[in-house]
């Protein structure tokens, strides 16, 4: 699990000023977070942030702490890491979905090629799938449209199937030709799964709040 940014500086910064500024203007569900790892920080910041828990009611007592709300979070590998705290994923989910709206540049870029050689049908077709894309992209990360991903992953599939049919009749087919499709089309799949684990998360979250 990462740490969180603003509890990094903690360690860094040695005067006892900032950080317990820092520690008095980090929201709840981020203190709570600091209480659990607190093992990790300096004793300074450590103690700082019981103290703030205690004036703002999260602990009754120091005793409290021994509880398993507070018990330091073991880490565990996954395929998609993600911040603890739900500022952090909505920045991640944001992040994510920029570079998947990104991608529908490629095709449309690929079809105004083809309707420059006069391949209106196919340009076209090009053209639409990357600014429905795009669309898409938009409209999940501005309205969480979560129903949308599956549209997503049967575009991406089609385009799969027509890269494919691109190379199978490249005349002299190139190992370069084979690993950049690979990789993008690697990286569009794990982007969308990211997402979707985002999703899922958030509704855990929801479904225990």
């Amino acid at each position: 699990m990462q740490k969180e940014k603003t509890m990094e500086k903690l360690d860094s910064e040695g005067s006892p000023g900032n950080f317990i500024t820092k520690i008095r203007a980090l929201p709840r569900e981020e203190l709570i977070m600091v209480l659990r790892r607190r093992r990790q920080y300096q004793p300074e910041a450590a103690a700082e942030a019981v103290k703030e828990a205690l004036r703002r009611g999260i602990i009754r007592q120091e005793e409290d702490l021994n509880s398993p709300e507070f018990d330091e979070p073991v880490s565990k590998f996954t395929f998609f890491p993600c911040p603890e705290s739900e500022k952090g994923k909505d920045k991640l989910f944001r992040s994510l979905l920029r570079v998947v709206m990104i991608v529908g540049a490629i095709p449309v870029i690929y079809g105004v090629m083809k309707l420059l050689v006069l391949k209106y049908a196919e340009g076209a077709g090009l053209v639409s799938l990357g600014v429905v894309w795009a669309a898409m992209a938009w409209l999940i990360m501005e309205r969480h449209e979560k129903r949308l991903l599956m549209p997503m992953f049967i575009l991406a599939l089609l385009s799969v199937i027509y890269a494919v049919r691109i190379l199978y009749f490249f005349k002299y087919l190139k190992l370069i030709d084979v690993l950049v499709p690979v990789v993008l089309y690697g990286v569009i799949f794990y982007f969308l799964l990211f997402i979707l684990s985002l999703f899922r998360k958030k509704e855990c979250a929801w479904s225990k709040g």
